[in-house]
């Protein structure tokens, strides 16, 4: 119940309705930002599951005879190689003990190694730990 009063006491203070302050509402809002569609829904979503379930089917009047969704950004789908790095750092950085292992050589480049070291002994607590708002400085 305290902390209700003091939320919408928080909410009248008139430093809020300073510039730094205000509150984006659906009223305020630029209304385009409501009719923005996201690239997962619409149009060429519904028409490649309609020519995905047509295959499906056995429709052959398609000058295709499968569809590769790409409309997101889906290079793996086309057998792009996956930019391991990224993930085996983090791999290692998640469990740190991994990187002390004599196997971790024949699993993980040494690159990789490295940099994971460098963000073990630099971010404090972890991964797993509460951090500084602002994220880590390394």
């Amino acid at each position: 119940m305290l902390a209700c009063q003091a939320l919408k006491k928080l909410r009248s203070a008139s430093f809020l309705t300073s510039r730094g302050f205000a509150v984006l509402t659906a009223d305020t809002v630029n209304p385009n930002v409501i009719k923005a569609e996201y690239a997962v829904r619409g149009a060429l979503v519904l028409r490649s599951n309609e020519y995905e379930d047509r295959l499906a089917r056995g429709d052959k009047s398609l000058p295709f005879d499968k569809v590769i969704p790409c409309n997101i950004g889906n290079p793996l789908v086309l057998k792009q190689e996956p930019i391991e790095f990224h993930r085996q750092v983090l791999a290692l950085v998640n469990v740190p003990g991994l990187v002390d292992q004599p196997e971790v050589k024949k699993l993980f480049p040494e690159d990789a190694i490295e940099r994971a070291k460098f963000y073990i002994d630099n971010i404090v607590g972890g991964t797993g730990a509460y951090g500084h708002s602002k994220g880590s400085a390394c």
